[in-house]
């Protein structure tokens, strides 16, 4: 079982350090136990979904979807491992033939491809498309548990280090919340030193925070993803027990809250450009000394 692991993921294990002395387990789940804080980027994917299907308008879940592959790429629109994937309109007819593919599954285990390599907290390490479509379609997935913590977060945080517009951003975080039971904290203006919610981003996972401009801190966390791999007693030591919770009631108060929340910094679209920019140097650049080392790009 080890060595199809290796054999099936050589960019995941060369890139995570990923040895042979590693725990490594097969298992099955349900594809909806999969959805974290760190892989904001499902919520994209599900919403281009539901296009699909013709149940959410599809020009905004297509502009959705391109953002977030943008910032995903730093800008190139080609997936690390996998060069036949390269440009919007493949990625685009690879997701519709995974959710027809997907769809056609009479069973409950979505068996096609490898099984999908998740980290010691249920991270998904790769095949974001499939696992979105088995949630979207309910289906149980293979996966490889592979018994390390990986430093790789798809997070709130890194679409805002990728200068993904703010907007696409909460568009995400209102999926988030309408498919998971979450709780929402509005904390009061200095209540909150930096240095500790660093600390509450660095154990909690939120889901969403930001400070508001009008100096309140916005948290959204996961109940469901502290409870198994968080610790849901920090929280209630760090930021109390007042929360507003109901799907409804937290959606209700995004949306109030979006104008506010929205990234309104000066020359912020020229920052953009030139973070993207300079990521696809940088990618470049490593794809080259990959292979000047004959490492696999």
């Amino acid at each position: 079982m080890k060595e199809d692991f290796f054999k099936q993921y050589p960019y995941l294990c060369d890139t995570f350090f990923i040895n042979k002395n590693t725990r490594i387990e097969q298992n099955e789940v349900a594809a909806k136990e999969l959805i974290s804080p760190y892989r904001l980027d499902f919520m994209a994917k599900l919403l281009w979904i539901e296009a699909f299907e013709g149940r959410f308008d599809k020009t905004d879940a297509d502009k959705l979807y391109e953002a977030h592959l943008q910032a995903f790429s730093n800008g190139m629109m080609v997936e690390p491992g996998q060069p036949e994937k390269k440009g919007l309109n493949s990625y685009n007819a690879m997701f519709s033939r995974i959710c027809t593919e997907v769809k056609k599954i009479h069973g409950e285990l979505m068996e096609f491809g490898d099984p999908i390599p998740v980290d010691g907290k249920h991270m998904a390490m790769d095949g974001a498309h499939r696992i979105s479509a088995a949630i979207f379609y309910e289906k149980r997935v293979p996966i490889y548990q592979v018994f390390k913590e990986i430093p790789n977060k798809y997070d709130y945080r890194f679409f805002q280090r990728r200068y993904l517009d703010e907007e696409y951003i909460l568009e995400m975080v209102e999926k988030y919340v309408s498919v998971r039971e979450c709780r929402l904290y509005l904390l009061q203006k200095n209540q909150l030193k930096r240095s500790l919610r660093e600390k509450i981003y660095k154990e909690c996972a939120p889901i969403y925070m930001k400070k508001m401009l009008s100096g309140e801190l916005v948290l959204i966390i996961d109940r469901d993803w502290i409870e198994k791999y968080g610790n849901e007693e920090l929280v209630d030591k760090w930021v109390g027990s007042r929360y507003v919770e109901g799907t409804d009631a937290i959606i209700n108060l995004i949306n109030s809250l979006k104008q506010e929340l929205l990234i309104c910094e000066k020359g912020y679209e020229c920052k953009k450009r030139l973070a993207i920019f300079m990521g696809m140097c940088w990618k470049r650049l490593k794809v080259r000394v990959k292979r000047l080392l004959g490492r696999p790009v």
